[in-house]
């Protein structure tokens, strides 16, 4: 009775452990989508309105204030040198979470923007 219960066991290790690669990116997003804070209008249909082009303010309009801003500097490649980061996601209580970020160019519009959990 012992053997069939052990070798049960045996086979579930093998199993979790071949699995553990394709089960950990979706419980580590699904956390860190739940450790995140979103900007105060911020909703998956008004980020699908942040297009590459839009005006700033129609950025902030849309998705409220960001959380920070800073200006990208020469430690950067040249030609991102005076693009706006606005950051619309903080993180809750750990690092992981949904980063949330729109990149303003010197024309202050959308130059392009990212979504994603962080590591």
């Amino acid at each position: 009775m012992i053997l069939p219960v052990v070798g049960i066991v045996i086979v579930a290790a093998f199993a979790a452990f071949a699995l553990s690669p394709f089960l950990y990116y979706p419980v580590h997003d699904f956390i860190g989508r739940q450790n995140t804070v979103y900007s105060s209008l911020f909703t998956n249909d008004r980020w699908v309105q942040v297009l590459e082009g839009t005006p700033r303010e129609k950025v902030i309009e849309l998705l409220g204030t960001p959380f920070y801003n800073y200006t990208l500097d020469k430690s950067y490649s040249p030609w991102a040198e005076g693009i706006e980061s606005l950051s619309f996601s903080r993180p809750k209580w750990s690092k992981d979470y949904e980063s949330i970020i729109v990149y303003i160019g010197q024309d202050q519009r959308v130059r392009w923007r990212t979504r994603e959990v962080t590591d």
